[in-house]
C-alpha cells in the first residue's frame, strides 16, 4: 500500500477471504501509520453523490470518476479486540468506501462511468490477459 502511494488495502486483494482493510491515518504525511478495520460496517452514508477519480492497487493504471457520497461513519473492531468508530467528510470517507467494496466483491470498474470504462477497455483486455 505504501509503496505504491494507496490510501487503503482489503484482505481480497492479497488474497485473503476476510473482512479486514487497513487505511493509512488521515494525519499520518510520512505514511507509515495505519487503522485496521475488522469486521467494518457503516453506520450512515449520507450527502449528495460526488464524482471523483479513483485508481485501485488492484487495477495498476486504471483510474475513473466514480461517485460516492461525501460523508460516511464508520465502525470496527481493532486488532486489540475494541470495537471504535470514526466519521469522515474527506478523503477517507471516499476511500472507505472502495474497500468496503472490495469486501462485497466490488471494483471501481463497476462503479465507473460507460465512458471511463470504454477509455479504460485496452488496459482492462491487457490486465485480463496476464492471469
Amino acid at each position: 500500500m505504501h509503496e505504491e502511494e494507496g490510501y487503503g488495502l482489503s484482505a481480497p486483494q492479497v488474497g485473503e477471504s476476510l473482512r479486514i482493510f487497513v487505511t493509512q491515518r488521515e494525519d499520518d504525511e510520512e505514511g507509515q501509520g495505519g487503522i485496521v478495520y475488522i469486521n467494518p460496517r457503516f453506520l450512515r452514508v449520507e450527502g449528495t453523490l460526488e464524482a471523483q477519480e479513483e485508481g485501485c492497487l488492484s487495477l495498476p493504471d486504471i483510474r475513473g470518476s466514480v461517485r460516492r457520497q461525501p460523508i460516511v461513519e464508520i465502525e470496527a473492531t481493532d486488532v486489540e479486540g475494541r470495537v471504535f468508530r470514526m466519521e469522515s467528510s474527506e478523503l477517507m470517507a471516499r476511500c472507505w468506501q472502495h474497500e468496503m467494496d472490495h469486501l462485497d466483491g466490488v471494483l471501481i470498474i463497476d462503479r465507473m462511468s460507460v465512458m471511463d470504462r470504454l477509455v479504460n477497455r485496452k488496459k482492462l483486455k491487457a490486465l485480463e490477459e496476464q492471469d
